[in-house]
């Protein structure tokens, strides 16, 4: 098989841009974007729940690398496109996670 370097998105924030102004359709736009980000939130806030020395930037380095792989592979099997807005909104939302991670740690050190 070969990885469909032809079709996808390597301009970031170009489909980001286009959801944000309801192209092509709001409905399309907010799963997509709602999706990709809630997709590794649980990942940003697992991680350093299971291992208490992992840090954001770990969080941010596994989940660009991960975020990469499903694009890649994406490509490879042509059942999607490349596309580097997603791998902007799954880092966006494990970082997230971890944001969550860290309030709630903060939360409950201090009760």
């Amino acid at each position: 098989m070969v990885f469909d370097m032809t079709n996808g998105n390597y301009v970031p924030f170009k489909t980001i841009l286009n959801y944000l102004s309801g192209e092509p359709t709001w409905n399309i736009a907010i799963r997509n974007i709602v999706g990709n980000i809630i997709l590794f939130v649980p990942l940003g806030f697992f991680l350093p729940f299971f291992c208490r020395s992992i840090t954001w930037k770990f969080v941010l380095l596994a989940t660009f690398i991960i975020s990469v792989a499903i694009e890649i592979t994406q490509g490879i099997f042509r059942v999607g496109i490349f596309d580097i807005d997603d791998i902007l909104l799954n880092v966006f939302g494990a970082i997230l996670g971890y944001g969550i991670y860290f309030c709630l740690k903060l939360i409950f050190r201090k009760s």
